[in-house]
């Protein structure tokens, strides 16, 4: 897992960066026509500028450092705009693979241990007798023989709709103690490690901020 993550962080920095010196390439190509046109512009006017023509020049040379800083500010939203659909590609793309992996890891023979050793830690969790109440997909419903017996009695299963991929959730009835075994909260898990650590999405403060 650790090795995984470190070929994701590797394959992340390099994409950041990628886009990163793409993006800095056009702001700098910006940069230096609205440069090469603010001087042609002012050119125009320099000779006519001159005695009376003073406030001319002074006006249309603001004028033309107001356009030509619109026109940056617009292309720098363009481009992280850009980057943000971009990011939210990647993420999407990784994280369909993982549950592609998933449900691989669900269908073969090696789910149901999975399940009985999540339920058997639900069982040795509970004091003086506490039912347990293990929650699993509906396609799971079949294995619950399995899991009572890996669980203990007093227990008891139920479907829940909202497990997705697998796993299960299990509640220590007297004491409302809960916890959540699933691989989706698993994934969900890894998804939040992916933001904080693969630099894919922009905080609050950069978001406020130029490229």
């Amino acid at each position: 897992m650790q090795e995984d993550q470190r070929d994701v962080r590797e394959k992340c920095e390099r994409f950041r960066q990628s886009i990163m010196q793409r993006a800095n390439a056009q702001i700098a190509e910006i940069d230096r026509k609205l440069k090469e046109y603010r001087v042609s512009e002012l050119g125009k006017y320099e000779d006519d500028a001159r005695g009376d023509s003073a406030h001319l020049l002074e006006e249309e040379s603001r004028r033309i450092e107001t356009a030509a800083a619109h026109a940056v500010s617009e292309r720098r939203a363009e481009l992280r705009r850009q980057l943000y659909e971009r990011r939210i590609q990647l993420t999407d793309e990784v994280f369909q693979k993982a549950e592609e992996s998933l449900s691989e890891f669900v269908s073969g023979q090696e789910y149901s241990e999975f399940l009985r050793q999540k339920a058997e830690k639900a069982g040795k969790l509970r004091k003086d007798g506490e039912p347990v109440l293990l929650q699993v997909r509906p396609a799971d419903l079949h294995q619950s023989g399995e899991l009572l017996l890996a669980c203990g009695m007093p227990a008891r299963v139920e479907e829940d709709e909202t497990i997705r991929l697998g796993g299960l959730r299990f509640v220590l009835e007297l004491t409302g103690w809960k916890a959540d075994e699933t691989l989706d909260a698993a994934l969900e898990a890894q998804r939040q490690w992916f933001y904080e650590n693969a630099g894919l999405f922009l905080s609050q403060e950069q978001r406020g901020e130029q490229i």
